[in-house]
């Protein structure tokens, strides 16, 4: 992450669909490599989340929609809900 947390105040998280995450790292011009090591997960991960196979639900899903709002925050970017 950013070197601080940041906690929405949703409970839930809203869905992320493949696109969505490939369209957010391509906003920021970054390369799967580059934004798996933001994320802090391996690039193969974000290669299979953004070929369809991400987090249904629970705390993994939870966890990427929480870190792609602070990345938003921090880039500015709008924060779709």
């Amino acid at each position: 992450m950013i070197g601080r947390t940041i906690v929405p105040p949703r409970s839930r998280a809203v869905p992320i669909g493949p696109e969505d995450l490939k369209e957010f790292r391509d906003g920021l011009g970054e390369t799967q490599g580059q934004f798996a090591a933001r994320i802090g997960i391996r690039q193969s991960t974000l290669s299979r989340w953004e070929a369809g196979r991400l987090p249904k639900k629970g705390a993994a899903q939870l966890l990427l929609t929480r870190v792609l709002d602070d990345i938003a925050r921090v880039h500015s970017f709008p924060v779709r809900r």
